[in-house]
Parts: C-alpha cells; sequence; structure tokens
C-alpha cells in the first residue's frame, strides 16, 4: 500500500519538474488501485504507462539540468539508468508472478520520494538559480527554456 500521495513538501520549485512528479505519483496510485481490485492487466498496464513516462520525465529533466549547466548532472543520470536497470528486473519477475504490481508501485513510490527529497531537490535549486539569473539580464518577452 502507497504511504504518501503527492504533495506540496515535494515539490523542487521547477514548474516541469513538480508537474512530472505529480504525475508520477498519480500513476503510482493508479496501480495501487488496480492492484486492490484486483485487476492485474490494469496495474500492469498502468507499469507500462508509467515505465514510458519515467524515461520521457527523465530525459526532460535531463535536458533542463544541460541547458542551464547543472554541475552534477551526469551524476544525476547515472542514478536515473540505475533506476531504470531496476525497474527492467522488477518488470521481469512481476512477469514469471514473483512480484505483484503493488511491490514494484511501492518500490518506485520510495525511490521517488528519496529522489525528489535528495537529487532532485539539488537540481531544481540549480535550475531555478540559473533561471533567475538569466531572467534578471533579459526583456520580459524573451522565449522560456524549453527542451524537447
Amino acid at each position: 500500500m502507497l504511504n504518501m500521495e503527492w504533495n506540496a513538501a515535494l515539490e523542487v520549485g521547477v514548474g516541469e519538474m513538480d508537474q512530472d512528479h505529480q504525475v508520477l505519483f498519480d500513476l503510482l496510485l493508479r496501480i495501487q488501485q488496480a492492484d486492490e481490485r484486483g485487476d492485474f492487466g490494469e496495474a500492469n498496464a498502468v507499469l507500462v504507462e508509467l515505465h514510458g513516462y519515467t524515461e520521457w520525465h527523465f530525459a526532460r529533466e535531463e535536458a533542463l539540468m544541460r541547458i542551464h549547466g547543472y554541475e552534477f548532472a551526469a551524476e544525476h543520470g547515472e542514478e536515473h539508468q540505475r533506476l531504470a536497470r531496476q525497474v527492467a528486473v522488477m518488470q521481469d519477475e512481476l512477469a514469471h508472478d514473483h512480484l505483484m504490481p503493488h511491490d514494484v508501485a511501492n518500490f518506485m513510490q520510495r525511490w521517488l520520494v528519496n529522489h525528489i527529497a535528495g537529487a532532485d531537490r539539488h537540481a531544481g535549486e540549480a535550475i531555478a538559480q540559473s533561471r533567475q539569473r538569466r531572467d534578471a539580464g533579459r526583456s520580459p518577452s524573451a522565449a522560456p527554456d524549453q527542451p524537447d
């Protein structure tokens, strides 16, 4: 059972990152709800959606770090890669009935909360500072940065 929903205390101060994190929490909640109903097909389908969204989010987050010259971007990306490898193993275990969907959701939630509280908060602060410096020297009509 998930022990936490998205809340403002998890915000890192970068709108795109905070929005993505909220979507990830919503996906984890959907997995839990499907699992509680015994709808393992739906839980597995949402896990696939979670996997795809997580990859997209990581790419977007890493692009923001590059755009803003975040000095720990490589280490942060390595954390993302380690999680991707762990999730691949868990998906295999899930496919062979060694895990239940809620096991993966619980693991992901713990990982996500710790990652947000540590690495993402640090990156978010650096990105926000970079934006403030950039915005201080630019006209209000200039377009904000937007990674693909």
